[in-house]
């Protein structure tokens, strides 16, 4: 991120990294959970975080509400994929949005574990939401 951070702050008006300098430090908290093998799941939704109007406007274009991406976990997440969305090619986006189908369809295999956890139901839910994301 200082690379991208560098660059916008030495050429302002090169608007094309400005997604990239405003984003890329919530994408890299999903990099560095990866990374490190932190368990995504886990506090998913515990806590909540300031969401920039930007963020907000982009999230209303999906059909996501404020309240949905006030979580830090998940306001990262879609951090990432309007990133992937602004940076990736379209047969990228489409790749990558048919893996994270088939992941959800993996997760919702075994539904009747987690039937009764409304927080997770409530995650993949908003998580499905952003994937729209990738079809724009």
């Amino acid at each position: 991120m200082n690379l991208v951070e560098r660059y916008y702050l030495q050429y302002p008006k090169k608007n094309k990294l400005k997604k990239a300098f405003e984003f890329g430090k919530y994408a890299k908290n999903i990099r560095n959970t990866c990374a490190h093998s932190n368990v995504f799941l886990l506090g998913l939704m515990k806590t909540h975080t300031k969401v920039m109007a930007s963020i907000v406007s982009l999230a209303e274009q999906v059909h996501l509400k404020r309240k949905e991406i006030n979580y830090p976990k998940l306001h990262d997440l879609f951090c990432l994929i309007v990133l992937h969305h602004e940076y990736c090619s379209n047969s990228v986006q489409k790749y990558r949005r048919k893996g994270a189908i088939k992941l959800l369809a993996r997760a919702n295999r075994k539904g009747a574990y987690y039937s009764t956890n409304s927080e997770l139901k409530k995650s993949f839910k908003i998580i499905r939401k952003m994937l729209a994301l990738l079809n724009h």
